[in-house]
């Protein structure tokens, strides 16, 4: 990951962190704003690259995030962390 692009989530990782919105509510923002900028991309095959290169990457990111919350359970969630639990 680049300095700028690290740099990017970074300001939007501070936008978000202590916000007392939903994680799911947060997920859908970003998502519509991930929209809006493929929508800004100029060429057509640019644009559908850049949605499946957001598919390509889920497997991974899921194995990432399964890591990451399986690591916060077992370092104890911090007071006040939005933690979702479902079923």
């Amino acid at each position: 990951m680049s300095k700028r692009v690290s740099d990017i989530c970074d300001r939007i990782w501070r936008a978000i962190d202590h916000s007392k919105d939903d994680p799911v509510d947060i997920l859908n923002a970003l998502w519509s704003v991930y929209t809006r900028q493929v929508s800004l991309i100029a060429c057509p095959d640019c644009r559908e690259q850049a949605v499946y290169a957001l598919e390509a990457s889920c497997p991974d990111m899921l194995k990432r995030a399964d890591a990451t919350a399986a690591k916060r359970i077992r370092d104890g969630a911090r007071e006040g962390e939005h933690i979702i639990t479902c079923h």
